[in-house]
């Protein structure tokens, strides 16, 4: 036990960067380091509670209030579940520092333990930011006794469990069967966006929300029955002891065997995972040239593409834009077409959608960990006959790639549900497309300050990292910068032009304050830095 403590605490330490966060002179973590984990929080906090009161009172006006408590566990569950199968293969069995591990002192049933608790630990992390916002907006709605508020905290334990037990088989499977193919990545990638998908089906497939709230509740109302998992924890809190014993059951047990199984079998199951494609027919060709920046930019789409992780923490967000906007092409012209005949100037359709683009490209970057990647080959790319600027051209451009074509389908789309004149169409593309420059520059600044080259598994570069976290919130501040400004221009003149330009203006002057700190401090940073 005391080598499991150890070994828990060093890789929380290790992934967290906490001995990085603390003042050298006091030994204390530092102030910012704390706001910035409460801002995280609030932020996180308020987003909940924002969509689960509209649920709620959406749920409430139609005699279905009780449906706020199965709706939130199971949106939790899918968190849960989609955090596991992302990351358990990576991080329990395809780990780089296995070997390293596996010649210490311990047992290899130690380490496997160790890394299933931090799993554990990152998957409550997450889950609390749903589970008890969702416990609290249920009260709000609904009567609750002592037995609701008594199980709430042991059920909040044990739910995971299960969840993360099923994730993790399948993980491993998903990541044992698609290893064998040269293509891995992106079998997993279209497994993974596959799942994103259907649940937006279920989502838009129903009904429009303010078109038919009646119907939206009662389809919501039969897909959690068909579900089961939130009735289940709901009917469990409610004092219903046979659910609650099926729940017990349901969460321990496939955990307690999972624990046991992989336990006695870590080393044989790590290696098996670790089978990887080879080319069986191998033809010497001859080799072709290019130039620096076409190697350079080669060389980080590969990068890209080569890490399934990567791929979704950055592309899902625009994919997802897309998908919404095809849904409402074919379910939702009936209600713009309301919502126009209700007073609401044409002019607001495209700033309406040039926000949401701009938005959801306003809040990742694939610049924040790029190189971070790099681990510790990053002395190859420093010792390579390029310069800086190639370097940084070469990352930008992949985000440029990643996201440009995005905005430019999306703008053809709203142009199928509505009539846009070329003019607004024009500013549609400009304002996300400069946006997504924007966070290029500042998501590659931000990761030459705060790289990160140590990790043992891709996940902790990509998606717990300080660069990654600093520039989703300053890219949600650079965004709230030049799309509220318009917004308030737009609402005062009447004149939504005068917004958009203001939003330019504002865009240029922040792309070029960013562009002027990478190319002379960032390029000044990026010399000193060492794996």
């Amino acid at each position: 036990m005391n080598k499991l403590l150890i070994l828990l605490k060093a890789n929380v330490i290790n992934t967290l960067k906490l001995n990085k966060l603390r003042n050298k002179s006091t030994g204390k973590i530092s102030p910012l380091a704390l706001f910035l984990a409460f801002l995280v929080a609030a932020i996180a906090f308020g987003f909940a509670f924002m969509y689960l009161f509209m649920f709620a009172d959406l749920f409430s006006k139609q005699g279905l209030a009780a449906l706020i408590l199965p709706l939130g566990i199971t949106a939790g569950s899918i968190v849960t579940l989609m955090t596991t199968l992302t990351t358990a293969n990576g991080y329990l069995f395809r780990s780089s520092d296995f070997d390293m591990l596996m010649a210490l002192p311990v047992k290899p049933r130690t380490v496997f333990s160790s890394k299933l608790f931090y799993l554990l630990l990152i998957n409550y992390i997450t889950l609390f930011f749903v589970y008890f916002p969702t416990i609290i907006v249920y009260a709000v709605y609904n009567q609750t006794d002592w037995i609701f508020w008594t199980l709430a905290l042991p059920v909040f334990v044990l739910f995971p469990l299960g969840i993360i037990a099923l994730g993790s088989v399948l993980s491993f499977l998903i990541g044992s069967v698609t290893s064998r193919f040269r293509y891995r990545n992106f079998l997993s990638l279209i497994l993974t966006l596959g799942f994103f998908i259907f649940i937006m089906a279920l989502s838009f497939g129903s009904s429009a929300i303010d078109e038919n709230p009646s119907k939206f509740s009662e389809d919501m109302f039969r897909i959690l029955n068909k579900i089961k998992v939130g009735t289940l924890v709901y009917e469990s809190l409610l004092g219903n002891w046979t659910q609650l014993l099926l729940f017990l059951a349901l969460s321990f047990l496939p955990f307690a065997g999972f624990v046991y199984l992989v336990g006695r079998s870590y080393v044989k199951a790590s290696m098996r995972s670790r089978i990887s494609y080879t080319r069986k027919h191998f033809k010497m060709r001859t080799m072709k040239k290019s130039t620096q920046d076409w190697a350079l930019f080669k060389r980080e789409v590969k990068k890209y593409f080569s890490s399934n992780i990567y791929i979704m923490n950055t592309i899902v967000g625009p994919i997802l834009t897309t998908i919404a906007l095809v849904v409402m092409a074919f379910r939702m012209q009936p209600l713009i077409d309301q919502i126009a005949q209700g007073g609401l100037s044409p002019e607001a359709f495209p700033f309406v959608l040039t926000a949401i683009f701009a938005f959801m490209l306003g809040i990742t970057s694939t610049t924040s960990c790029s190189l971070s990647l790099e681990g510790r080959q990053f002395w190859i790319i420093r010792s390579s006959p390029v310069s800086e600027r190639q370097i940084f051209r070469a990352k930008i451009l992949v985000n440029l790639m990643i996201s440009v074509p995005f905005v430019l389908i999306d703008v053809i789309i709203a142009n199928f549900i509505i009539k846009i004149p070329i003019l607004y169409s024009l500013f549609m593309f400009l304002i996300p497309s400069l946006l997504a420059f924007f966070m290029s520059y500042l998501g590659l600044f931000i990761n030459i300050l705060f790289p990160r080259f140590d990790y043992e598994n891709e996940t902790k570069a990509v998606k717990q990292s300080l660069s990654v976290l600093l520039t989703m919130i300053f890219g949600f501040v650079g965004s709230a910068l030049v799309l509220v400004p318009g917004f308030l221009v737009t609402a005062n003149t009447g004149n939504s032009i005068f917004g958009y330009l203001i939003e330019l203006g504002i865009e240029a002057l922040l792309i070029g304050i960013v562009a002027y700190l990478l190319y002379s401090y960032g390029t000044k940073r990026y010399r000193k830095l060492v794996v």
